[in-house]
């Protein structure tokens, strides 16, 4: 495992954001989801493509809180430009299962 400094962690801004719209990916190469999160007032919403379909239902991931990375530069993924990268553990499958908080709190609070 490589170490890093407490400097780059401090540069990873890992938000907390409420799932307000959840669509399937039909351009997606691998069955995923294009997500809509709210972060709040301070930084809005942004769209992530999530390959979370073995878990997660589109329609019962509204109002799931998750926590995601949102200052990486937006990348082109099929038809659309992902803008924060939505964390998550892979199983013993392969197949992701959601970091989230266990309780509500403000949307847009960063992980320290």
């Amino acid at each position: 495992m490589q170490q890093i400094q407490w400097d780059d962690f401090l540069k990873v801004e890992l938000r907390v954001g409420k799932i307000i719209q959840a669509e399937a990916f039909k351009q997606a190469r691998k069955p995923a989801y294009i997500l809509h999160v709210d972060f709040g007032d301070e930084i809005g919403v942004k769209k992530s493509s999530a390959q979370i379909t073995e878990f997660y239902q589109a329609e019962k991931l509204i109002g799931q809180l998750v926590v995601a990375v949102v200052n990486f530069p937006k990348k082109q993924i099929a038809s659309i430009q992902s803008e924060c990268l939505i964390t998550g553990f892979h199983d013993q499958n392969g197949h992701v299962v959601l970091c989230v908080p266990d309780f509500e709190v403000p949307l847009g609070t960063k992980l320290l």
